[in-house]
Parts: C-alpha cells; structure tokens; sequence
C-alpha cells in the first residue's frame, strides 16, 4: 500500500502548506470578505444550510471543520473529532466547510458540495478509516471516495455547488483562515489543533455555559 510512516506526517503536512496559501488566494481571489482585525477575539455563527452535518440539531455544541476530504492534515483533524464526540452522544452536532486549497481537491469538493449529507459522511468516514494509522489516502481510496461522493449527488447542479463553496470560503476569511483546516466551537475559530484533552475541556466549557 502507499503512504508514508507516522514519523513523516507532519513533515508532509508542513510541506504543503506554501501551495496551500498560494492556491486559497489565487482560486478565491474573486471572494470579498472582511477579515478580523489582529488580536480581535472572532466569534461568528456559521451557516450550515446546505452543509453536510450529522447530530442534533438543538446540540449545545456545535463544531465545524473548515477543509478538504483529500487533505491529510483535514482528515486526521477529523480523526481526532470523530474520537472526541464519542464522549458526548447526542450532545455535539458536526459540520463540515469546503475550504479546497490546493488544485486537485477542488473536483472533490465539487463532488462533496452536490452529495447528500449521509453520502458524504460515507465517503468521509471511509477516508478516516483508511488514514487512522497510516499516512493520505491512496489515488484509490480518493477515486473510491469520489464515486461514493457522485453516487449520493442530489441534483447535477455545478454552479449551485460552487456557490456553496464560495459562501464558505467567505466564511472563513471573516474568521481570519487563509487555508484549511481549521476548527470551529459555537462560532470560535481555534488557530491550533487542539489535543483531545483540550477540544474536550472545551465542550465540557461550552455545555456548562449553554
């Protein structure tokens, strides 16, 4: 199988992330959004209309991933969620943004935006299985994601699809991301990846507040 050894992933990580940033402004380049000033506590509710999500709705937390279903660093940031939630049944609903930075996650996210939400939380399940232990997905996995993501297409409506992506990318340049992925509490954006013992200190926070 292809991948790379659990000692090189955050080496791989890292070197993708000045294609990252120079792909996010020359794709959205079009996208206007006001950025937060430096220093400034961001706190903006997100639009999950249309959004592939899964829990409550009337959830007390409610987290969002801004990133891309090809993006190793998105999908074990998904890992590490997936593991928190397991903590809190029926207390945190999941959200997921499409933020594709880089040139070849933009059919998935093409593919993601026009799938349902049980369809894409197939796909995207299956992409954290296969990367849980091991390095990216392979091309077969991506392709195999792609054909779940299309299975599960509402209506072949590419422009609405993109349009989605845009309302998201504007989303997360009024929380100050110029490139995926990120996390986001009740509206707060976290500017690390946050361990478990912290993202679940911080649900425990934001249940006690709600």
């Amino acid at each position: 199988r292809e991948g790379v050894p659990l000692s090189g992933l955050y080496e791989q990580v890292l070197a993708t992330e000045n294609e990252a940033r120079a792909f996010f402004h020359r794709y959205h380049a079009t996208e206007q959004a006001p950025s937060p000033q430096k220093g400034q506590p961001v706190l903006l509710p997100l639009d999950l209309e249309g959004s592939p999500a899964r829990g409550p709705q009337v959830a007390p937390v409610v987290l969002v991933i801004f990133g891309s279903l090809n993006s190793l660093a998105t999908l074990l940031l998904g890992s590490l969620v997936r593991d928190v939630m397991e903590h809190f049944p029926g207390q945190v609903r999941l959200g997921f943004k499409h933020l594709p930075t880089e040139a070849t996650a933009e059919r998935m996210a093409l593919a993601a935006a026009q799938a349902d939400s049980a369809g894409f939380f197939r796909a995207y399940d299956g992409l954290l299985a296969t990367t849980a232990h091991r390095g990216p997905p392979t091309n077969g996995e991506i392709q195999a994601a792609l054909q779940t993501l299309e299975a599960a297409r509402q209506a072949p409506d590419p422009g609405a699809a993109r349009r989605l992506i845009a309302r998201d990318v504007v989303e997360a340049r009024r929380l100050g991301l110029t490139y995926g992925p990120a996390l986001v509490i009740n509206g707060v954006v976290l500017r690390e990846r946050p361990s478990a013992d912290l993202l679940m200190r911080l649900i425990r926070d934001e249940m006690e507040m709600g």
